[in-house]
């Protein structure tokens, strides 16, 4: 097959149009992936920063425990005048507000689950499977 005269351009500007296209999908690409490297580090160094933070805390809050219980020892053997039975109550309280702390985690828990976010997604489940059993049928 031979190309006439105004064929031949038509070709060329196609061929122009798609290295241009290849051009922009390679620079597309290319800053996407750039993107991505500067989000990956931005995440690596805020996750290093939160581990940091994160374990400086609990050493915080663990030093709070026990200076707390140690208060707490001392002002009990002061109004009971006895070691063992000061220290048996500081651990019955440790116990208590483990206790506690356990009963609001199971609230939260229970809230965090979004149960009407559940049941809504069920009963959406159930009408496309009702509507899907209609169809076939």
């Amino acid at each position: 097959m031979n190309a006439t005269p105004d064929q031949a351009p038509t070709a060329s500007g196609t061929a122009y149009k798609i290295g241009e296209l290849a051009h922009h999908t390679i620079d597309y690409a290319r800053a996407w992936s750039d993107l991505f490297a500067c989000e990956a580090e931005l995440a690596r160094i805020s996750a290093n920063r939160l581990l940091f933070a994160t374990v400086w805390v609990c050493f915080f809050v663990f030093g709070i425990v026990v200076s707390g219980n140690a208060l707490v020892a001392v002002a009990l053997n002061r109004w009971l005048q006895d070691w063992t039975s000061a220290l048996a109550l500081t651990l019955l309280l440790n116990f208590a507000v483990l206790f506690g702390l356990l009963l609001a985690m199971r609230g939260w828990w229970r809230r965090l689950s979004l149960p009407r976010s559940r049941r809504a997604l069920r009963e959406l489940m159930q009408r496309i499977h009702e509507a899907d059993r209609s169809s076939t049928q």
